[in-house]
């Protein structure tokens, strides 16, 4: 993914705009859970206003009968999922009749490594796109050719990964997420040795230049860009959410880094011995404003500070941190509507929790100050993964 297309879906997360469909995947009985497959929610906003009290949701099906589609990726009309229990990968075709809504196959096909957990999508240096995969079971990143028509070819490179962490889960590399950055450099976690790779395009194979090496027992999970006010070529900062130490990494870009970056700041969970920390949120200051006017005494709000909001699985909370536009700090916190928080998103004003034990999507309005009011929930099988079609 090149710098443009990263900042394209940055600014997805920031986006006031609002879809009126929704895509949820989850665990299947092989993860034991009870999602069959991708399901379609339709959002409704009384008044079609941006400060609406609540957002309506309407299940309108089951779109695609797949075995535990973890995470959902869309892209140019195109849906990818990982079949995490069959080490697979799935593309699937959006199309709209009317008032509904369709996912037609593309293509499935099987990855060289163990338990496909999260995907994007980047493009090497002659411009062509390809699949990136991020395998939990071995830590194995596999990289699939993608054709013009967004079908997955099978033959393409596998990155492997060595080493591990003080803790039990640790006992081998897992890799998490991929986060294609905005300079063109691309990043992934891996949450068992306690590393983030550092990676570049030279002409059609993905390069590991470097990895930042994490404390033992931080267990980098989730990476997102934050917006920065630090000026144009340096404008986003990379947030990390640390599993097993139940923490929030900040990382800069700096070009005469060893590894290329700085890191900024660690910033606690207000976390208990219980709690796993998995996925983080973004909304700037600008989308909780909404259609506010500025005047002067209320200047236009910022869109590089806000809200960062980060799930706690045992506790089964969601924790708030104001960013502005440099550092992190904690603010408060509270549940997340039902229990394991896996996935949580932020759409407008409002956030999305994907509660996987207890089966709810849950949502909640936010205020301009980040303060988070419960809204409505739905019962979805064991959702891991919420995907907005924009």
């Amino acid at each position: 993914m090149q710098g443009n297309e990263a900042h394209r879906h940055a600014s997805q997360e920031t986006t006031s705009t609002r879809p009126a469909d929704i895509l949820i995947g989850g665990f299947g009985s092989q993860g034991g859970g009870d999602c069959l497959g991708i399901d379609w929610i339709r959002t409704s906003y009384p008044e079609n206003t941006e400060h609406s009290d609540s957002v309506g949701l309407e299940h309108r099906g089951l779109l695609a009968e797949l075995p535990s589609p973890t995470w959902l990726l869309v892209e140019d009309s195109v849906v990818y999922a990982p079949l995490e229990f069959n080490n697979e990968v799935v593309a699937l075709k959006v199309s709209k009749s009317g008032e509904g809504l369709h996912l037609e196959p593309l293509s499935r096909v099987s990855v060289q490594g163990d338990t496909p957990t999260h995907l994007a999508v980047s493009h090497d240096a002659s411009g062509k796109a390809h699949l990136l995969v991020a395998c939990y079971g071995d830590g194995n990143v596999c990289i699939l050719p993608l054709e013009s028509d967004g079908s997955i070819g099978e033959h393409g490179q596998v990155l492997t990964n060595e080493g591990h962490g003080p803790l039990p889960a640790q006992e081998c590399p897992h890799a998490h997420w991929i986060l294609p950055l905005p300079d063109g450099r691309i990043l992934s976690t891996d949450l068992g040795a306690d590393r983030i790779h550092v990676h570049q395009w030279e002409d059609d194979r993905l390069r590991r230049t470097s990895s930042i090496v994490c404390a033992p027992g931080t267990g980098p999970r989730d990476m997102h860009l934050l917006p920065s006010a630090a000026g144009q070529e340096q404008g986003w900062r990379v947030a990390v959410v640390d599993e097993w130490s139940r923490t929030v990494d900040v990382y800069a870009p700096q070009a005469d880094a060893a590894n290329g970056f700085t890191h900024t700041q660690r910033v606690g969970l207000d976390a208990d011995v219980r709690d796993q920390a998995a996925s983080l949120a973004f909304v700037s200051d600008a989308t909780l404003a909404g259609a506010q006017a500025p005047s002067a005494e209320a200047p236009s709000p910022s869109t590089t500070e806000g809200y960062c909001y980060v799930g706690l699985r045992g506790s089964d909370r969601i924790i708030r941190l104001r960013w502005d536009g440099e550092r992190l700090a904690e603010v408060g916190g509270f549940s997340s509507g039902g229990g394991r928080p896996r996935h949580i998103k932020t759409i407008g004003n409002s956030l999305f929790v994907a509660n996987q034990t207890t089966g709810k999507l849950s949502t909640f309005t936010l205020s301009p100050d980040g303060e988070a009011t419960p809204g409505t929930e739905i019962i979805v099988g064991s959702p891991t993964a919420v995907a907005p079609l924009y």
